[in-house]
């Protein structure tokens, strides 16, 4: 349960920043911009 739960709050994270537009996906890179 407790990796489920990690899991769900990176995972969430990850879509906050998505929206945020403060994810950019450059070739096989990931940059994020805080």
């Amino acid at each position: 349960r407790a990796g489920r739960d990690v899991e769900k709050i990176v995972l969430s994270r990850a879509l906050d920043l998505v929206l945020n537009d403060r994810v950019f996906l450059y070739g096989n890179k990931t940059i994020i911009f805080k």
